[in-house]
């Protein structure tokens, strides 16, 4: 609706909206059962006439079955569906195509807390998960210069038995130590390739619900705690994890965020990391004020990425396309605290770094990691004008996020190609905005109260880059011009809530 309030056409013509919707509900049976429900369905839609549009929205429900068996002993049964799917639409005239991809997971989870003293808590519980992904379909019109396209779906069921203890040996440590044994098994149906320096060598046709390749991954568990007096104390972790669900992102590509979802295969093996972590952890002026210090190390195996140069939009050879290696991921975390008074709030910083080093890509050299964000620095302030009265602030700063930009470019047949040299070796710009709120608490009267809130999304208008696309100069051929697009500047807000 703010859009339609200007004149500038190129601004009136787009479309930008959202939805959000939540339900919940909790229901006791009796004193040892009660039953908690809860769903979501949200989208967002953003458009550009005549470039491009981008759609997506997740949906979820759950039901989850909290049981008291005996003092000591409770369980949880969990059963959850999610869904997430987007859609991206291209205009190259004189046709319009959309490409679609998607993924839905089904889960059960059942899980025993049972604790044999006030200081001793063991958990035992086993989880499944059934995946199915649509890497990709194409949707053209009838008078579109692609043909329609639709990439196998991919099916894969993980199941996992988990164990943990947590006892405190004595009023100054805790410690907690467990295991996960995962299996993850990819099935059929569909045709699944075998490949040799990027090229298909054979070709197998699996049935539904037929074993194609499976993975058996232990993941383990340790944490120390160590307080050592009434306002301080200090942390040590460490963990094993195993992923199965792979992201693939464009590397050359800084214009549509188009991702693609891959499991693990007969080519492509899980992802592993091995993670360290030591905080401090501090309180003072009776609990007045909160500080933290955490830093992590952690070592990447079996990472993924795409081969330079590679082809992904609607590939049924995606998995030829990839290539597999180490990274590392390490940080600080820093977060200030001020729990009470009129002014009240917290300060965070991050430092951190994801790097990876795979054969064959940026020379063997280590490189940023699409996802790494060097700084993250967030301040929220709330000061009590008045019992009634709060005002708030909040002010969000971001390193922008690795890319790879062109550093020339060619010529084929007539179409402008262009050369990329360093893996993710240009930073998108910096991300940051102040979002500033005043909010009226009403009179409660009875059960009900309520208040009204007036806030401004990115008060000093800041221009945040969402896409880089670069073109050909329409007054210069020979040069090459890089076009950014955002989403929204500054958006004024008035919202009322009311509980009863």
């Amino acid at each position: 609706m703010l859009l339609k309030l200007t004149n500038d056409p190129d601004l009136s013509n787009n479309t930008l909206h959202f939805y959000d919707l939540n339900v919940k509900a909790n229901y006791k049976i009796n004193n040892k059962d009660q039953i908690f429900l809860a769903a979501y369905t949200g989208r967002d839609n953003f458009g550009v006439p005549g470039r491009f549009g981008l759609e997506w929205g997740n949906r979820t429900a759950s039901f989850r079955w909290n049981r008291i068996w005996r003092d000591r002993l409770f369980s949880n049964t969990s059963i959850i569906y999610s869904n997430f799917d987007y859609k991206v639409d291209l205009a190259f005239e004189p046709s319009v195509f959309s490409m679609l991809s998607g993924i839905t997971t089904y889960n059960f989870k059942h899980e025993f807390n049972y604790f044999l003293t006030e200081n001793s808590r063991f958990i035992l519980g086993y989880d499944f998960l059934a995946h199915n992904i649509t890497p990709g379909q194409l949707i053209a019109d009838e008078d579109a210069i692609v043909h329609p396209i639709r990439i196998q779906d991919r099916n894969g069921r993980e199941n996992s038995l988990y164990f943990s203890h947590e006892f405190h040996p004595s009023s100054s440590w805790i410690i907690n130590y467990g295991i996960r044994l995962n299996t993850f098994r990819l099935y059929g149906p569909g045709d699944f390739y075998r490949y040799e320096s990027g090229i298909p060598t054979d070709t197998v046709t699996h049935g539904k619900n037929k074993v194609v390749k499976s993975y058996f991954s232990p993941e383990r568990r340790l944490s120390i705690t160590h307080i050592i007096n009434r306002s301080q104390s200090v942390k040590m972790a460490y963990s094993t994890h195993t992923q199965h669900i792979n992201m693939i992102t464009a590397s050359e590509n800084v214009s549509l965020p188009v991702d693609i979802w891959i499991m693990s295969s007969n080519n492509v093996r899980p992802q592993k990391s091995d993670q360290a972590s030591l905080g401090f952890f501090q309180n003072s002026k009776d609990d007045h004020y909160q500080f933290s210090a955490e830093a992590y190390f952690k070592w990447l195996h079996e990472q993924v990425d795409l081969k330079n140069g590679a082809d992904i939009m609607l590939n049924q050879h995606l998995e030829s396309q990839l290539l597999q290696g180490n990274g590392r991921s390490y940080g600080l975390e820093l977060m200030l605290k001020k729990k009470q008074g009129k002014l009240h709030g917290w300060a965070s910083y991050t430092f951190s770094r994801t790097e990876l080093n795979i054969p064959g890509i940026n020379n063997g050299d280590w490189y940023p990691a699409r996802q790494d964000i060097t700084n993250d620095v967030s301040v929220v302030g709330m000061y009590d004008i008045s019992p009634r009265l709060t005002f708030s602030a909040t002010w969000i700063y971001q390193t922008g996020n690795a890319v790879s930009l062109p550093t020339g470019r060619y010529t084929i047949n007539g179409e402008v190609k262009y050369y990329y040299n360093e893996r993710n070796g240009y930073r998108m710009p910096d991300y940051h905005r102040l979002d500033l709120g005043l909010t009226w608490n009403f009179k409660s009267r009875g059960k009900y109260s309520s208040n009204l809130n007036f806030s401004v999304y990115n008060a000093y208008a800041r221009k945040n880059a969402f896409s880089i696309n670069f073109e050909q100069d329409s007054v210069d051929p020979n040069r090459t011009k890089a076009v950014m697009t955002y989403l929204f500047s500054a958006i004024p807000s008035l919202t009322y809530n009311f509980n009863f």
